[in-house]
């Protein structure tokens, strides 16, 4: 397999660039799309939607050696060309609709539900508590349920080989991301297109797990702001 040419495919957007670009105002030379930005201390600024929603790096997997951006162009080809070309038809119609009113056809919900699900098991904080998750939880009771059930069947030796397995934080990554965007699983279960349902029920369970992981975050941080200002 020849290399990807990956010039370009530093900056990684968690949200697609293309799609900031609908909502920014344009710029000038570079920057031909700007942005206006809120943070967390509810300051703003305007940048151009190059630098914004991106983390350096963030999705690049070393065991694709002839592609380490593989999943940043899965990303760009897989989800977000097919949905961007949706949302670029419904901003015309709606554009031409004399009340402004359209309905979407199964094909346009097809590629949303695609891209909406994938925003939200892409997003760094999402995949960084899988991991954990996987690191300090799962891999550890798997073995422990594995040894417990094949205990008469392993040796000594074979025993502390298996408690001794561990896997790198990139490698557990690596089973996530192919985990998550099996096309197989995309394409034939979560987003048949005769599966609204379905597919409905699925992003509503993993919207409230999300959400879930999103508020233990914001309540650690407060606990740890409030540490902070009890040592000072």
């Amino acid at each position: 397999m020849s290399k990807q040419n990956n010039k370009g495919f530093i900056k990684q957007h968690i949200v697609p660039k293309a799609y900031l670009n609908l909502f920014a105002t344009p710029g000038r030379g570079n920057n031909k799309f700007l942005i206006g930005v809120q943070q967390k201390d509810l300051k703003h600024y305007i940048d151009s939607t190059d630098n914004v929603g991106y983390q350096k790096d963030y999705y690049d997997d070393a065991e694709y050696p002839d592609d380490k951006k593989h999943w940043e162009h899965f990303y760009a080809t897989e989800i977000e060309a097919p949905c961007l070309r949706t949302i670029s038809n419904l901003i015309a119609k709606v554009t031409l609709s004399p009340d402004g009113n359209i309905c979407l056809t199964n094909d346009e919900k097809y590629d949303l539900s695609k891209f909406i699900i994938a925003q939200f098991l892409r997003v760094p904080d999402f995949i960084d508590y899988q991991i954990a998750n996987a690191q300090n939880k799962i891999f550890s009771q798997r073995i422990s349920d594995f040894l417990r059930t094949s205990d008469n069947l392993l040796s000594e030796q074979q025993k502390t080989a298996v408690r001794n397995i561990r896997f790198t934080d990139d490698q557990v990554k690596h089973l996530i991301l192919s985990n998550i965007n099996d096309l197989q699983k995309l394409n034939r279960y979560y987003f048949t297109k005769n599966k609204l349902d379905d597919r409905i029920k699925w992003l509503v369970i993993h919207t409230e797990e999300y959400l879930r992981i999103l508020n233990d975050m914001d309540q650690k941080e407060e606990e740890l702001d409030s540490e902070t200002k009890l040592t000072k």
